[in-house]
């Protein structure tokens, strides 16, 4: 369902130091890439998310669209969301219809 007023961004190589991972950076970090995209008419966010970045990026709203492929950086898994104002933080993944 694509169309002119569908925007996509692609989201990868994130990255947050090994003892910052379970601390508040990695959803601060998302919350920016999330207020950014908005920013830009991003209405459809694409990842492939590590495994252990999963659960991060389905509670803000992303959910798998593939199945987990196989590639030279390990195993990923795809993800989608749509990008909205929440009119609140601003900061919300509406999630991909399945």
């Amino acid at each position: 369902m694509a169309g002119p007023d569908i925007e996509v961004a692609i989201g990868e190589r994130l990255a947050v130091r090994p003892k910052a991972r379970n601390g508040p950076a990695v959803t601060l970090l998302f919350h920016a890439l999330i207020d950014r995209a908005l920013a830009l008419g991003v209405t459809v966010s694409l990842v492939d998310a590590q495994p252990h970045l999963v659960l991060p990026y389905e509670r803000l709203g992303f959910r798998p669209y593939l199945p987990p492929l196989t590639n030279p950086a390990g195993v990923t898994i795809p993800l989608a969301g749509i990008a909205q104002d929440d009119g609140m933080s601003g900061r919300s993944v509406r999630p991909w219809p399945t």
